[in-house]
């Protein structure tokens, strides 16, 4: 009894030492945010979770989706093509904002010049606050990527 209780106690320990570390992620990220009230973009993070993630991210890394005001992210098919080049093409579930945070909300796809670059899940972010504009905009991540 007394070995099942401390393997019990030490697969809870690792679990939750696991969850910090994912939690603190440093992979490739998209983040569908809104700015205020002012206006929606999609933002690419190289290493989502870094401090490089948390300033103003250079025009070639953000694109905005709507300029004057909020943009719907539920229930419709977006792209967008960033400077680069690269398009992200997606789609978030129309009944995600009920969503709890951390659940799968949509799907994506990146493209460069027609070319398929991978598959991407979308998940319910918890809002937080990402960056200031330099504008007075505090931008909030309303959902977040991460490449299949």
């Amino acid at each position: 009894m007394v070995p099942l209780y401390f393997l019990t106690l030490f697969f809870n320990i690792l679990a939750f030492t696991t969850a910090n570390v994912l939690d603190k992620r440093y992979v490739q990220g998209i983040h569908l945010v809104n700015c205020g009230n002012a206006y929606s973009a999609v933002v690419y993070c190289a290493q989502d979770g870094s401090s490089a993630c948390k300033k103003n991210p250079s025009s070639s890394n953000m694109k905005k989706v709507k300029s004057d005001g909020l943009f719907t992210w539920e229930g419709v098919w977006k792209e967008v093509t960033f400077s680069t080049g690269t398009t992200f093409s997606f789609s978030v579930d129309v009944d995600a904002r009920g969503f709890p945070n951390n659940k799968h909300a949509g799907t994506g796809v990146q493209t460069y010049q027609g070319r398929n670059l991978g598959s991407w899940n979308i998940y319910k972010d918890d809002g937080h606050s990402m960056y200031n504009d330099g504008n007075g905009n505090t931008c909030h991540s309303i959902y977040y990527a991460f490449a299949v």
